[in-house]
């Protein structure tokens, strides 16, 4: 069985990281878990339903903010970007 390749694009990253709002809650407790799958796993062996799981909200709650799992962690490196960028 062939892996989907996740893609990573710096334009979303960037675009995130310099505008729009900050995370609410909910947002942030989705990308505190997709962060955490990140560090302990990289890029494969999670999925959106395990953010859901470890954020403690429907898969449902989490396709409505992350329409993919590209879109998770291009927030989760924009917002370490952000922080990057305030720590300067």
């Amino acid at each position: 069985m062939a892996r989907r390749r996740l893609t990573i694009e710096l334009g979303p990253i960037v675009d995130g990281a310099t505008s729009g709002p900050e995370p609410d809650d909910v947002a942030t407790a989705m990308l505190d878990a997709a962060e955490a799958l990140l560090r302990r796993h990289g890029l494969h062996r999670w999925s959106v339903d395990d953010v859901a799981e470890r954020a403690g909200l429907g898969r449902t709650s989490v396709y409505r903010r992350f329409a993919s799992k590209d879109d998770l962690v291009h927030g989760v490196l924009a917002r370490e970007l952000r922080a990057a960028i305030g720590a300067v």
